[in-house]
């Protein structure tokens, strides 16, 4: 057996105590599913349970993809998405109050899984408009979050009032400080409500809170 083969072997057996470093010729593209090419790191998740998936591309195909958690309440199941390969990381309920955080690794990444107590989040985030503009011509619309940690897990969703003159944001949900995204089309595209426009973002924590929320309009 050459190299090559004992290589891919190892990496789809289960891993000890801590992940090993990637020794291995593969390459691993790893992102939020339905959001190829975003930079993602993790994001939140109830107190009840939940979860959320990604998509992976392994180069060479024959490389197998490698997950492991060291964390009891954290598991990574496989998915069959449209494309490539798929997991789903998963945190089962949290009792406690407190929130706590754990990391899921898949094809060598790791992702935080950050979970809310029945107490809430204890997380705080802040959105601070970029100097992108957008008129009736169109354009993009952007905001930083800034979060009060890094591991602060997040989701953003866009208002019913903007779905027909602007893109989701991008991305959706994350974990920490980050760039959100989103193109706002000409106001004599189709469907065309009337102008001025106007519509929110709203950003949650991981007890699906409200946190923030980001307001823009087209003239």
């Amino acid at each position: 057996m050459n190299r090559y083969a004992v290589a891919v072997m190892l990496a789809s057996l289960s891993w000890g105590c801590t992940p090993p470093a990637q020794t291995t010729n593969c390459v691993y593209t790893v992102s939020l599913a339905q959001h190829p090419g975003v930079l993602f790191h993790g994001t939140g998740v109830p107190a009840a349970g939940g979860d959320y998936s990604v998509d992976v591309v392994a180069n060479p195909s024959t490389c197998a993809v490698a997950t492991y958690s060291a964390d009891s309440w954290i598991t990574i199941t496989p998915e069959v998405p449209d494309r490539g390969t798929g997991y789903r990381i998963t945190a089962g309920a949290n009792t406690g109050t407190a929130r706590r955080t754990g990391t899921a690794y898949v094809g060598y990444q790791p992702f935080i899984v950050d979970q809310a107590g029945t107490g809430g989040s204890g997380c705080t985030f802040q959105l601070i408009p970029s100097s992108a503009q957008f008129t009736t011509s169109g354009g993009r619309a952007a905001f930083a979050l800034v979060a009060s940690d890094q591991k602060c897990g997040w989701r953003a969703e866009q208002t019913s009032t903007g779905q027909d003159w602007s893109n989701q944001p991008n991305p959706d949900r994350g974990a920490g400080t980050t760039a959100v995204v989103f193109p706002v089309k000409p106001s004599a595209s189709a469907p065309e409500p009337p102008v001025p426009r106007q519509a929110e973002v709203r950003v949650y924590d991981s007890a699906e809170t409200q946190a923030a929320s980001y307001s823009y309009s087209q003239q």
